[in-house]
């Protein structure tokens, strides 16, 4: 049986150390925690609408739906590369301009990797746990696996 406080350090763990190592990479001037922290919910925002978003664009495209042997190459890279690349990429660059583009604590070259990096892994937490939480395995190993190889990237 899985604990799931564990599993919930588990999804969070890693992104957490990433949040840090970036934050104390800023030698010239820290952001404030309180930009960051909204940065990063903003990401867990938009994580929770673009889910709802593909499901509207599962019900009007079907093939979304289908497992990946049941797919052409065209529909393959439109679900990839459409779907999920340029949609969410797309989403954290508008919260990335919206909220930081005209705030005066944008004064450094580091900052947009610091601003990006919060949004990015807001995202990824809702993911992570989302994941995590719709396993249906009953061991660590995959949730482990998707911090190393897939929150770094």
């Amino acid at each position: 049986m899985i604990n799931y406080y564990i599993l919930f350090l588990l999804c969070i763990l890693p992104i957490s150390v990433i949040l840090f190592y970036i934050y104390h990479k800023d030698k010239i001037e820290k952001e404030p925690i309180y930009l960051l922290l909204i940065l990063f919910i903003e990401g867990i925002l938009c994580s929770i609408i673009l889910l709802y978003i593909s499901k509207l664009f599962k019900h009007f495209i079907p093939y979304l739906n289908y497992n990946y042997e049941h797919l052409n190459l065209f529909q393959i890279l439109f679900k990839h590369l459409i779907m999920i690349a340029f949609i969410e990429e797309t989403a954290k660059w508008i919260i990335n301009y919206s909220t930081i583009w005209h705030n005066k604590n944008f004064d450094h070259l580091f900052d947009p990797i610091v601003y990006s990096t919060f949004v990015s892994l807001g995202f990824a937490t809702f993911e992570n746990i989302t994941y995590g939480y719709t396993l249906t395995t009953s061991t660590y190993i995959p949730i482990i696996m998707r911090g190393i190889i897939s929150v770094p990237i």
